[in-house]
């Protein structure tokens, strides 16, 4: 008897519809951990060994794992810059290298084309992929000594496109493209709560096992600013406010009383963290998608006011009990000073930028090169070793490949902005209509925020989440065109009516 239920239980499990999924799940992560540290120990023997083994089982298993898996790749904050060695790199890269494996063999086998040629975002990425590996040899001209370093940012920057081909290919439905949503908000409770402990207990001992950088930003007022689950608080801002963006768009989220309950307890929660940061970048990012928004009618003003207001009234809630011990007064004008040197800092590097673009106008100074030989072209004389970053993402650009990758850097942003312009007008199903709305607003953020830092030339889990939001995007647009016959969506006139949309 025990034997006969233990057979019936074991089948159960191999005949279970999600076993193939939550099998790739456990064996992707944990390929994915032993793909990074052969890749930081340089132990390449082993590391071609695992890959050749590992690329025929991903060229077999359920492609659309990659939908749950990502979520948790990029939820796992301690995997970043903590693989030790000169290679070292994240688990998203690694995890990115394993499944794209698997993705280029499979199309392989069936005879597609690897790199979609009718996608108008792939084909302008690849080809500003190239043009930073070009520039990367004026890096060796200019800096030798940043050639690794800078190698390392091109081959993240590879990465990223890769993943962008591989998950369109991915997202070939509307409950593909929502259960990517759902887990990237399920797992964002998770990142918050590491941002929260960190926060309030200051453990550094749990810091360096969940984090890569020094988690604790003082200002000379000693706040302590929430960066825990990335470098800076840029980097956990633009995550958190992607996540808000697309929290506030999920229609299943408010569908019902329940729910909506629910939904506004993880906007609060985002929102406090997004807060907490005291990234001003970030804070800018949002008002700027705000106002895109309500100029083209996809949002009420009334709602851009209450969204203002209720960022407003938490930032005052929860500086509160830091002003409340403290002379409120000469914090105020600590963090006046602060603002002021940092905004005056940022204004002469984008200015010293002309003295790059005069010199080398074509390609620049060598890709995310700029920060390095700042003190060479800077406005101010006498700091020719200093390292200066311009926290600016078209300045890096411009700098680093020159007049030829920034041209080719903004016809991608153009086209992303025209494609889920597109995506907004055309009225789809109600989820995929809300849902193209907030993958705007996060798009318009990721622009804002962008004149303040460069959020496509770091080691961080929040570059990868806004690449798959441009994934997003173009799987809806595909969908909208019929591009999978399959999963056609019959386009209405209209767009869905309002009193259809639960508004959380």
């Amino acid at each position: 008897m025990p034997t006969s239920a233990s057979e019936d239980l074991i089948r159960r499990i191999v005949t279970h519809r999600n076993t193939r999924e939550v099998m790739g799940a456990m064996l992707g992560i944990a390929l994915a951990w032993i793909v990074g540290k052969s890749i930081a120990g340089e132990k390449f023997g082993f590391l071609i060994a695992l890959l050749g083994a590992t690329v025929f089982l991903l060229a077999f298993f359920n492609r659309h794992s990659i939908v749950v898996l990502f979520p948790i790749a990029i939820a796992l904050p301690n995997i970043g810059l903590d693989i030790p060695g000169p290679w070292a790199i994240t688990v998203e890269d690694a995890f990115v290298l394993l499944t794209f494996s698997g993705y280029l063999t499979r199309s392989i086998i069936n005879r597609q084309f690897i790199i979609p040629r009718d996608d108008r975002i792939a084909l302008p990425f690849l080809l500003f992929v190239m043009i930073a590996i070009l520039c990367i040899t004026k890096v060796a001209w200019v800096s030798p000594n940043n050639i690794l370093f800078n190698s390392k940012e091109l081959m993240r920057l590879t990465m990223l496109a890769l993943f962008y081909i591989m998950l369109v290919d991915v997202l070939d439905s509307p409950e593909q493209i929502l259960r990517l949503v759902k887990w990237l908000l399920v797992w964002a409770l998770w990142m918050a709560g590491i941002s929260y402990y960190i926060y309030f207990t200051h453990s550094p001992f749990w810091y360096y096992i969940l984090t890569m950088n020094p988690a604790y930003i003082f200002l000379r007022t000693k706040i302590l600013r929430m960066i825990s689950i990335a470098g800076s608080t840029s980097y956990t801002g633009i995550y958190y406010a992607s996540i808000l963006s697309l929290a506030t768009h999920y229609l299943p989220l408010f569908r019902d009383k329940g729910r909506r309950v629910w939904g506004w307890l993880l906007l609060l929660l985002i929102l406090s963290c997004i807060v907490l940061t005291f990234n001003r970048g970030t804070w800018v990012g949002i008002l700027i998608g705000l106002s895109v928004l309500s100029m083209k009618g996809y949002i009420s003003r009334r709602r851009v006011v209450v969204m203002t207001l209720l960022l407003a009234g938490i930032t005052v809630l929860m500086t509160t009990s830091l002003f409340g011990q403290i002379d409120v007064e000469q914090q105020v004008v600590d963090f006046v000073h602060y603002s002021r040197s940092s905004a005056e800092s940022r204004l002469v590097r984008w200015v010293s930028a002309i003295n790059v673009i005069l010199e080398h106008p074509l390609m620049g100074v060598g890709y995310n090169n700029y920060a390095f030989v700042y003190g060479h072209y800077s406005m101010y004389e006498g700091v020719s070793s200093m390292y200066g970053s311009p926290h600016n993402m078209f300045v890096d650009v411009i700098t680093g490949t020159g007049f030829l990758g920034f041209g080719v850097f903004m016809t991608l942003i153009v086209r992303l902005w025209r494609q889920m312009a597109a995506n907004l007008r055309a009225a789809l199903t109600p989820d995929m209509a809300r849902l193209s709305r907030g993958i705007f607003l996060a798009y318009l953020i990721f622009l804002g925020s962008g004149l303040f830092d460069s959020f496509l030339f770091k080691p961080h889990h929040s570059s990868y989440l806004i690449v798959a939001i441009w994934a997003m995007s173009t799987a809806i647009h595909r969908l909208r065109i019929g591009y999978y016959p399959e999963h056609s969506i019959v386009l209405a006139a209209e767009s869905p009516p309002a009193a259809e949309e639960p508004k959380p």
